[in-house]
């Protein structure tokens, strides 16, 4: 009886490292994918690319050692990211543009966004507070609430003349 159990024994442990071998071999390979390079290779004059080098000049004129991509493997991974805010969260090119120009033009997303996985995480938060400011000064029109008086057609100077003129020919002193 004891041989049989030992061999029900090491059946079932030889089933159950085959088991972990096989789960290993998906959690590796799942994890080489992830690391892969992208598939889609882009073109140096792509929108994609555009996307990454104005990111990477304004990057650079903030900060001269900034980290950017460098090589075009990098260079192509951060296209990628803007690739997936088309493909999947649906952002139009010209989104992609408004946003990635706030970001770059604002002085507290200046410093937030480092690179395009944080564009296209914090994209609708750029949109929205964007759209907010240029709705914000349209309706303003330069204008706040001290200039909103009334505005009249006096020369003050011109006022204060006559009145010193009208003073000194009723016999009064001058100013």
């Amino acid at each position: 009886t004891s041989d049989s159990t030992k061999e029900v024994q090491n059946a079932v442990q030889s089933t159950d490292i085959n088991k972990l071998k096989q789960k290993t071999k998906k959690n590796d390979a799942y994890a080489s994918q992830e690391k892969a390079e992208p598939r889609v290779l882009f073109a140096s004059d792509s929108f994609e690319m555009r996307c990454v080098d104005r990111l990477s000049v304004a990057l650079k004129q903030q900060l001269p050692n900034a980290k950017v991509p460098a090589t075009p493997a990098e260079r192509n991974r951060w296209a990628s990211e803007i690739e997936r805010m088309k493909r999947l969260d649906g952002r139009s090119e010209t989104e992609i543009e408004e946003a990635l120009q706030f970001a770059t033009s604002d002085s507290f997303w200046r410093t937030t966004i480092r690179s395009t996985a944080k564009l296209r995480e914090k994209c609708e938060t750029l949109l929205l507070q964007n759209r907010k400011r240029v709705s914000k000064s349209e309706s303003s029109n330069g204008r706040n609430r001290f200039h909103n008086f009334e505005q009249h057609d006096y020369d003050y100077d011109d006022m204060m003349w006559q009145s010193v003129t009208a003073n000194m020919a009723e016999g009064g002193k001058t100013i």
